[in-house]
Order: C-alpha cells, then structure tokens, then sequence
C-alpha cells in the first residue's frame, strides 16, 4: 500500500519566499547584535594626536600600541589623528569618546592644550622647555595644567647621565666643560656635584640667549678633557652646536651630546631619549593608570635611555670604544 505524506507548510511553495527572507534576516541580526555586544564591552580609546606624519612620531604611535598588547591588554583601543582632523575636536570627542588625549610633538601639544580639553591629556616628545611655555599660555600656570589632569614625558636625559657617560669613554679626564643656558640654569649644583662625585672638576659656562657663544666656549674647550654641552632652548642649541664641533675638532677634545644626530654630525657620544624610549615609558604610565580621569598630572622625567657612539670620531681621538650596551649598562 502506498502511504502518501502531506508536506509540511513550512515548505509549501506560498511560504518558501517569507521562510528566506526570514533566514536572511536572521543572519543579518546576529553580526549586528554580536557588534553591540562588542562595543559595549569594557574597552578604553586612547586618542594619539600627531604633530606631522613624521617617521619618529608613527614609530612612537607603533611602539605605543606594540607595548600595551604585548601586556595583553586588548582593552586598549588607539586612534590617532593629525593636527587637522583635531581642528573639528568637538566633533572628533564625541565621536570618538576617548578616555586619554597622547600629543606626539609640540605642535599637537599645544594644538590640544590650547583647546583645555577635559580629557586627561599625556604629552610626549616635548622638551621642558617647550612644555612649561605651552602649559603657562594656555592654563596661565604649570600647576594649574597638572591640577587639571595635563602631564607630560619631557624629552632630554638628566645631565648626570652625560658626565657619567663621559667618565666611562674618556677615564682619564680631569676637567670636565659644560654649557647650560637659561632654560637649564637649575642643573649646574647637580652637574657640578656629579662631575666632583666622578673624581673630575667643573668648568661651567651659562650662555644668556643676548651672548655671542663663540668667544665664552671656546676658551672653556680648550681647558678641558671633555665637553658636555646641556640641551637648552631651541635658539642655544642651533647657536651653539656648530661651533661647539668646530673647537672641538680643533682642540681634540670629545664631545658628549644629548642627541644622536648631534652625534652624527661629529660628537663622541650622546645619551638621549629615543622614540622607542619614550613610547614604552607612556605605555606603561597608561598600563599603571597613572594618567586618567581624577588624577593630577605629573611631569615625569625619561625614565629610558639610548646611547649613540661615534666610532670615526673615536679613531681620530684615540679613543677605545666597547659595545654600546656596555655602556647602557653601566649607566
């Protein structure tokens, strides 16, 4: 006997056109509920805003992100922008409701700080300098700007660093040159107890921005076995660096920098903050919480270094150099 089964109306013909569009639907929901729940989980965006598209600032912006998932947190979400795009910054913040504003560079700094976001802000490669002019133009004061959740990783190493590096590479030296200028006047008692505490005697110079450098350092190379010219203003620096090579070069005596192009242009060696440096000090200062709603800013000082070393430059002093790691670790 022949047993005949009555389809099912799910299938009947009338309704298989509604059953797919059901089906369709289904699967377009469930991304979009999937994205919601996404969204709503427990993660923070960090806003990086970039002076220029600068190979140093992107690698800063990379090693930053590098660094923090590497700590496993995947709760961080980071968006970076260029000083344009901050323009519309209403418009950016509500979008984007990050939890910490990161400058790269001056011009980002005070582009952000002139706006007086509420949004804690972290600023990174800026000099003192350029961080204490920005936060006084814009807050009024230095302790206002930290009162209001501003801090800032300040570029160039403490000149410590420098004389003990010079120590290391030149052992036999006895006198010890140094030049600060205005922005640096607070560290001569510190250098100078570092250089008597390396078993070496100061012999400071302070460059005022109305001096004409040339005449004050030159005799004050001369009479040393080492120089070590402290990072300033931008107008001392230019001012300065050149000639600070020439003499040096003339009397053979090696300079100990605070950057490595200084190096490549003819110094020893040089201690200094590189980008790499810088971004995993503000990669963990954002890992601990240092930086976010309801802390007080802080000016932190570099905790990472790198050390530059000029091998042409130490041939022509004859001078031995070991591995740059050795003196890292020293240091």
């Amino acid at each position: 006997m022949e047993i005949l089964t009555k389809p099912s109306k799910l299938w009947e013909p009338g309704t298989r056109l509604l059953n797919l569009v059901f089906f369709v639907l289904l699967f377009l929901v469930i991304p979009h509920v999937s994205a919601q729940k996404l969204e709503s989980s427990d993660t923070s965006t960090i806003l990086v805003v970039l002076s220029k598209p600068d190979a140093s600032y992107e690698q800063v912006l990379a090693v930053l992100q590098k660094t923090v998932v590497a700590e496993g947190r995947e709760d961080y979400r980071f968006r970076a922008v260029s000083i344009k795009a901050w323009g519309n910054e209403a418009n950016l913040l509500s979008t984007i409701n990050p939890e910490l504003i990161v400058t790269v560079g001056t011009k980002a700094a005070e582009n952000v700080l002139s706006k007086r976001p509420e949004i804690p802000v972290l600023s990174i490669l800026i000099t003192d300098s350029a961080f204490s002019s920005i936060t006084e133009k814009y807050y009024g004061s230095l302790n206002v700007a930290l009162e209001s959740g501003v801090s800032a990783i300040i570029l160039g190493q403490p000149p410590s660093r420098s004389v003990r590096l010079a120590k290391l590479l030149v052992p036999d030296a006895v006198r010890t040159g140094v030049m600060v200028g205005p922005v640096s006047f607070h560290w001569i008692e510190q250098i100078k107890d570092e250089i008597v505490n390396n078993k070496m005697e100061p012999n400071l110079i302070a460059i005022e921005p109305e001096d004409n450098p040339i005449h004050m350092i030159e005799p004050v190379i001369k009479n040393s076995d080492v120089f070590i010219p402290v990072p300033d203003s931008r107008l001392i620096n230019i001012s300065t660096a050149r000639w600070i090579l020439q003499l040096s070069y003339r009397y053979k005596v090696p300079v100990i920098a605070y950057s490595k192009t200084y190096v490549q242009a003819g110094a020893l060696a040089a201690v200094y903050s590189s980008p790499e440096d810088v971004a995993r000090q503000a990669a963990n200062q954002i890992l601990q919480g240092s930086v976010k709603s309801g802390v007080k800013g802080k000016k932190y000082s570099p905790e990472y270094f790198s050390v530059s070393l000029n091998r042409s430059v130490a041939r022509n002093l004859n001078i031995q150099l070991k591995d740059e790691h050795y003196y890292l670790k020293q240091l």
